[in-house]
């Protein structure tokens, strides 16, 4: 119920606020933060609060239909309706969330961040603003043609709330997940700063609105008001012309009447009638109405009751009648009309009179037209008019016109073109009596959009207010600050998006390292051998529990110690300037202990670059047992070598006199076999040697002299000790010239070994007539390769990964042809890397194979 009641609270207040940022009348906002507040509370805590998201909207409409005025009874259709939306509205997107989105409330892949924003947002919202629209329809607070924009601007304000407000709300309630407490300041505050700016901007381009509206309107209003001004003081000059003219014409006639009026109207469709009304005392009455029987057809002089039916004029001193009309065709009826039986006419009469200036009636309903209008009545006198007295006495008449309102303001506000104003007219000396009003003024039209004027008229004061025609502003085009909020929240939405991802790949991205770097270390921890990194400088940056074991230190303590304190032969400088190529390096030495004590290890060496820097991995492994077995085995090899040796010797020996004839002749039969065991002895004798050769190259305390050797010379020896070989293949040994010369380093003997066993393998594998190659060229400032290149048929690919291997030999017919012990590259590979080098080959079959020694050049 706790949580319930917070999310109805929550929707509530900040739908209210939100409705801060509408445009009037308040149903289009340009974000509607509670859409997304109610999607994520379900997200988090079930789809059990989903009443409480009923409640929040219902309350929430009631509040905005109380605010403008709206009674509880018509509001309440309305409420029930946009409540009913928002709830379902919530629910399918948090369907549609966790029906397609696999982490709903993580985020972190992307296409979850895009489908969770695409459903919850714009395909979800659709249901509030169809639902919600149809409400204010038919509770008749919109009309047919504010339907679509009402139900659009519903629709992005909604989906912007969720595309905006849903990732804070995450990052508010869901911290305690760790991709949310992550996203806190790389998605939360980028939101928040820029929400916050888009609302003061909103705020600023209102305000410049408002004062540019407020300037269009003043300066709209003070035109009108200058026409109207303008406009009815034209009026008065002209009734004050006519006036003149009575004065020095004594008896007018009915047709200068006529013309003179006829010019008057013309010019003026507002003053619908323009009249003559004579003064006539009791004494000549019937004089008078004898008169109007002659010329008009009237036959006395009449006032009107309250049903306007002619009754004639009770007797009285006086009577002001209607002499001359014009239009006469639209008023002859009113000729004889009695002025003073209308009590407003008399009292402005009488002002006239006493004033001797023009005076105004107080609203009235024109006998002919039926329309809203004034007498404008100016008095005139037959002699002296200075006093009161005299123009009582001297009063011979009134001109009067009648001046209607709707066609006078309407010819006014649509002076300057199209009507963008409305208009009302009080009078305010008559208990603000309403005199005209061009339009119910709307209720919700802002103060600073209202101006009133006070208009002296005569004898009469006059209030003019003014107010914008037309509809609401927020169906108007006039939507700058709208459309910036909403571009802006747009652009917002895009934004966090953009955030989600990133932060959303960083956090897998994360994980993956963590799994991995978790493997990693348990990899490092069970590992039996010995394995530690040091930079470039040589200090160690890690080691193994295995090193622990090993070498009986504590981990912490060699961390940042000098990788020679364990490996003391180790020189690490010679594979640094090698930056472009990762260097393995295989090799046995000894390592220091704690205790200062030694033992034999193996080390596997390899380089690689990081950030444009070198990073070293040694591998030890302990050569304890290893050393233990090789000396076993190599005592056993060495015994039965020792003792397959003076056998062999001896039967070689005896063979050897027997197949020279020395016992005599021998039969045939019998001398090629004594052949054959000679050949076969000579074979065993020779992998007797080899066995002794790769067994004292293995040895532990195998030793080999680091002198220096000119490279061109020992390559001459090297071809000049093979060439007898050569030779019996009829194969022609060719050395390639010398760029520069150089020196290399290492045990000459050994080394000259390599370069027989490479020679003599190319001779043994060339066709006849066939070249052997050697050349040499530097790689780089420390290392030289040198290279033996034969015409043979290449290496098989199946045999290819073995070369290297002992008593290995391809299965071919120019194997069995040439024969061979299987051990002479095997024994060449251990000599090369001795020396700190590396032996590889390069082949194709039917194409020849190129076998390549890279050693160390000598340093003084």
């Amino acid at each position: 119920m706790l949580l319930l009641a917070a999310l109805a609270l929550s929707y509530a207040v900040t739908g209210r606020l939100s409705v801060l940022l509408a445009i009037p009348p308040g149903y289009a906002t340009a974000i509607f933060p509670p859409a997304g507040i109610a999607l994520v509370m379900l997200l988090l805590f079930g789809r059990n609060l989903a009443p409480g998201v009923f409640l929040g909207s219902f309350i929430l409409n009631l509040w905005i239909g109380h605010d403008s005025g709206t009674d509880v009874v018509t509001g309440l259709p309305i409420a029930i309706g946009a409540a009913t939306g928002a709830m379902l509205q919530a629910l399918l997107a948090c369907y549609l969330v966790c029906r397609f989105v696999r982490a709903p409330v993580e985020l972190t892949r992307d296409t979850d961040i895009i489908l969770f924003l695409l459903l919850a947002g714009p395909v979800a919202c659709v249901v509030n603003a169809s639902i919600g629209v149809a409400s204010l329809y038919y509770g008749a607070a919109l009309t047919a043609d504010t339907v679509a924009y009402a139900w659009f601007t519903w629709w992005v304000g909604d989906s912007l709330g969720v595309l905006v407000s849903a990732p804070l709300l995450f990052i508010m309630l869901a911290s305690s997940r760790g991709v949310w407490r992550k996203r806190r300041w790389a998605v939360g505050l980028p939101l928040v700063l820029l929400s916050v700016g888009l609302i003061w901007m909103f705020i600023k381009v209102s305000s410049w609105e408002v004062q540019q509206r407020q300037f269009e309107f003043n300066e709209k209003v003070k035109v009108t008001q200058e026409q109207l001004e303008s406009r009815l003081q034209r009026k008065v000059l002209a009734l004050g012309s006519l006036e003149r003219f009575f004065n020095y014409t004594k008896d007018i006639t009915p047709d200068e009447f006529h013309g003179y009026a006829a010019f008057f109207l013309q010019q003026d469709d507002a003053i619908r009638a323009l009249s003559w009304n004579r003064v006539v005392n009791h004494a000549r009455r019937d004089e008078y109405e004898a008169m109007l029987q002659r010329d008009t057809g009237q036959a006395y002089i009449f006032n009107l009751d309250q049903v306007k039916q002619k009754l004639r004029a009770p007797d009285a001193a006086h009577y002001v009648v209607v002499n001359y009309i014009e239009p006469m065709a639209d008023n002859a009826a009113v000729i004889g009309l009695n002025l003073l039986s209308s009590p407003p006419r008399q009292k402005a009469l009488n002002q006239a009179r006493d004033s001797g200036q023009l005076s105004a009636t107080d609203k009235i309903s024109l006998v002919q037209t039926k329309e809203d209008a004034v007498l404008l009545l100016y008095p005139v006198f037959d002699g002296d008019a200075d006093t009161v007295l005299q123009r009582r006495h001297n009063i011979v008449g009134y001109i009067t016109a009648a001046l209607a309102f709707e066609p006078f303001f309407n010819s006014v506000l649509s002076a300057s073109g199209p009507k963008t104003l409305e208009i009302m007219l009080t009078d305010s000396t008559d208990n603000a009596t309403l005199l005209y009003q061009s339009a119910a003024p709307a209720q919700n039209r802002q103060a600073q959009l209202v101006q009133q004027f006070t208009l002296d008229i005569a004898d009469r004061q006059w209030q003019v207010q003014y107010w914008p025609s037309g509809k609401p502003k927020g169906h108007s085009t006039d939507l700058l600050a709208f459309g910036v909020l909403t571009i802006g929240l747009l652009f917002t939405s895009i934004l966090g998006a953009f955030l989600l991802v990133v932060t959303g790949r960083a956090h897998h991205v994360g994980q993956l390292v963590a799994q991995r770097s978790a493997e990693l270390k348990g990899v490092l921890d069970n590992a039996i051998d010995t394995i530690l990194t040091f930079d470039a400088n040589g200090n160690i940056d890690s080691i193994n529990p295995a090193g622990e074991r090993l070498l009986h230190y504590h981990c912490d303590s060699l961390i940042g110690q000098p990788v020679q304190t364990i490996l003391p032969e180790l020189n690490h400088q010679q594979y640094l300037p090698v930056n472009d190529q990762p260097i393995r390096v295989r090799f046995d030495s000894t390592a220091k202990r704690a205790d200062d004590s030694t033992i034999a290890v193996e080390v596997a060496l390899s380089k690689m670059a990081v950030n444009g820097t070198s990073r070293f991995t040694v591998i030890l492994h302990d050569l304890t047992e290893r050393n233990k077995s090789e000396k076993l085995k190599n005592d056993i090899i060495s015994t039965v070598s020792h003792e397959l040796r003076t056998p062999l010797t001896s039967i070689v020996g005896s063979l050897g006199i027997v197949n020279s004839g020395v016992m005599g002749a021998l039969p045939p039969k019998v001398a090629e076999l004594i052949n054959l065991a000679m050949q076969n002895s000579q074979r065993l004798t020779m992998l007797v040697n080899d066995i002794l050769e790769l067994s004292k190259h293995q040895a532990a305390n195998y030793s080999q002299a680091i002198e220096p050797i000119k490279l061109d010379a020992f390559l001459q020896q090297a071809l000049a000790l093979n060439a007898g070989y050569a030779s019996q293949y009829n194969v022609a040994l060719v050395l390639a010239a010398l760029p520069t010369p150089l020196v290399i380093a290492g045990d000459d003997v050994k080394l000259m070994q390599v370069m027989s066993n490479l020679l003599s393998n190319a001779i043994k594998y060339s066709p006849p007539e066939g070249t052997v190659t050697v050349s040499a060229q530097q790689y780089d400032e420390h290392y030289v390769d040198i290279a033996v290149q034969d015409q043979g048929n290449g290496i098989p690919l199946a045999f290819q990964s073995q070369v290297f291997q002992r008593f290995s030999q391809a299965d071919s017919t120019d194997t069995r042809r040439v024969g061979g012990t299987g051990l002479g590259l095997a024994i060449a590979k251990i000599i090369v890397e001795k020396h700190q080098g590396q032996i590889w080959f390069d082949t194709e079959e039917g194409k020849g194979t190129r076998f390549t020694v890279r050693l160390p050049l000598y340093f003084a």
